[in-house]
């Protein structure tokens, strides 16, 4: 079935699947238009337990409407994790972080420059707590390492 791919990380949940980027889903065809089809079906008000978000928040243009939009969806007592670039980052954290991926001297020169210019965008700790208070959340709990933001969101029960 379209978007439900078991692993021995998701052994006895329901993992539906993920909204390709258009370039990715053109890639993918009938089968990105089947999974979407499928997800949309499903995003009904209170329908998950977990929702993740990697390394796209901070391209969100409103991302307090972004954060409702998951407060909706999620069943109460329901977490949103979002994991993202850390606005903090130090050069010195990205530099590390880039090393630890092992890729040869151009992509690791050209990785380190993208990182670099995208931290503008993204969010600190403290900011992303700002944006979370005026969401539907009403509050997160966020925490830094190295290049990496980590924040988790509970809906009430």
């Amino acid at each position: 079935m379209p978007g439900r791919h078991p692993t021995p990380f998701t052994a006895g949940l329901s993992v539906l699947g993920v909204l390709a980027p258009d370039d990715v889903a053109a890639l993918l065809g009938e089968r990105a238009a089947a999974l979407d089809a499928e997800i949309a079906a499903a995003e009904q008000a209170d329908s998950f337990d977990l929702v993740v978000c990697q390394a796209a928040f901070k391209n969100f243009a409103s991302p307090v409407t972004a954060l409702d939009e998951i407060h909706r969806v999620l069943r109460p007592g329901g977490v949103a994790v979002i994991l993202d670039l850390n606005r903090g980052a130090t050069a010195g954290d990205i530099r590390a972080d880039v090393a630890a991926m092992r890729l040869n001297q151009v992509n690791s020169a050209v990785t380190r420059m993208t990182l670099t210019w995208l931290r503008r965008r993204a969010y600190a700790a403290a900011d992303f707590a700002r944006v979370a208070a005026d969401s539907t959340f009403g509050g997160s709990a966020a925490h830094a390492d190295g290049m990496t933001l980590e924040v988790r969101l509970t809906k009430a029960a």
